[in-house]
């Protein structure tokens, strides 16, 4: 574990040397989590987070996510999630999005190793009853791998995973392709307290001058 930690340092080291060259950022997340669960039945989180850019010396936005989700199999649940998000584009002006999203979670263990994967169909929205455009959502699937090791002495989880994002609709929108890579660990601050400790690192691809972001995300959860 020692040396996990070790190699987690090396890679910010690493990282953070070019966070204030051209199309890099430097960004922080931090976010708080509740999880429970509803008659027997319906797992749900809520999370507000705040989301700082340009390394980390300006509010990009703050928003809370609503998650519910049930179980169909011992492998496989369905959910659906709702955020609500104030965006800033930094010039000024600040406007509210809507987001609503349908999701599928495979997970499995192999030993000490929990493998999860969980796809996303989310349609995000500037306002409620949005005019823009014609009332047309910008649509997006997001893939997602992760994996964990579990040790029963263990307080500290090694995680890690990976994340496509692919913006297709509408249309007439330039479309928006990046993937986001996590390293990092959870920590079992008490019997229903956790805390987890990222670094991500996020890049746009097909693009001739992509935006590289470095990012470490602070997340503390308690369970219900």
């Amino acid at each position: 574990m020692r040396r996990f930690c070790i190699v987690i340092f090396l890679l910010l080291l690493y990282f953070a040397k070019d966070s204030f060259a051209q199309r890099t950022d430097f960004q922080t997340w931090w976010a708080a989590e509740l999880e429970g669960e509803a008659f027997n039945l319906i797992d749900f989180e809520i999370s507000p987070e705040i989301r700082l850019t340009r390394n980390s010396g300006a509010v990009r936005a703050i928003h809370a996510d609503f998650d519910f989700s049930v179980p169909v199999t011992s492998f496989f649940k369905a959910g659906a999630r709702y955020r609500i998000q104030k965006k800033n584009n930094l010039e000024d002006y600040s406007y509210i999005v809507n987001r609503f999203g349908l999701y599928g979670k495979f997970d499995t263990k192999i030993n000490r190793l929990r493998l999860d994967y969980r796809f996303i169909y989310q349609w995000e929205y500037v306002g409620i009853n949005s005019r823009v455009n014609g009332n047309m959502p910008y649509q997006e699937h997001r893939h997602k791998i992760a994996a964990s090791y579990y040790r029963k002495r263990w307080n500290l989880r090694p995680q890690t995973s990976m994340e496509l994002f692919f913006l297709h609709k509408p249309d007439f929108v330039l479309k928006e392709k990046k993937y986001r890579f996590t390293l990092g660990v959870n920590y079992k601050i008490d019997k229903n307290l956790f805390l987890d400790l990222d670094y991500k690192f996020q890049n746009e691809f097909f693009e001739t001058n992509p935006l590289k972001s470095h990012l470490i995300a602070a997340k503390i959860t308690f369970e219900l």
